[in-house]
């Protein structure tokens, strides 16, 4: 028996069969990631807001992390076709991800779609890169990249354009 003044078992005393709270939200966001990343129709994602994602966030996404990417090799972070090991792929991620935020101004659940991750985890890429700004390297590195991202932007969008 359990009495409200005693502590809860601990979690690792849940039968698997037991639904923990929140895993089917979670279960539906990964539905969602997978059924755009596939191209497979799904009910937990709407036909709007898949062609959405297909057509603008993720093309946007994309292209951020491929000038992060550059500009990282640029920077001598890497050297093209030498293999990059997990912390620096993620630092990367994490700064496109940043750069998707500030630059272009999306919203953290739609760069979660963008790059196959939870708004949480962008959320929490944006606090890292925000933190690491206070060096003031790296704060010029980041702010020249959000400069191309809005440029780039502008022309993808047409607004330089011949005279």
């Amino acid at each position: 028996m359990h009495f409200h003044n005693e502590p809860a078992s601990p979690p690792f005393d849940v039968p698997k069969n037991t639904v923990v709270p929140g895993e089917e939200q979670f279960r539906g966001e990964a539905r969602k990631r997978q059924a755009w990343r596939t191209g497979a129709s799904d009910e937990a994602m709407d036909a709007a807001t898949a062609h959405r994602i297909k057509l603008r966030v993720q093309p946007a996404c994309d292209a951020v992390q491929l000038l992060t990417d550059e500009m990282i090799r640029l920077a001598g972070g890497a050297t093209p076709g030498k293999t990059i090991d997990r912390r620096r792929r993620c630092h990367t991620r994490q700064i496109a991800m940043y750069v998707c935020h500030v630059a272009l101004g999306m919203t953290l659940t739609d760069i979660g779609l963008g790059f196959g991750r939870d708004r949480s985890t962008v959320a929490h890429a944006c606090g890292v890169v925000e933190d690491r700004r206070d060096d003031r390297l790296y704060d010029e590195f980041v702010a020249t990249l959000e400069r191309i991202v809005v440029s780039a932007t502008a022309i993808g969008q047409g607004a330089c354009h011949d005279v």
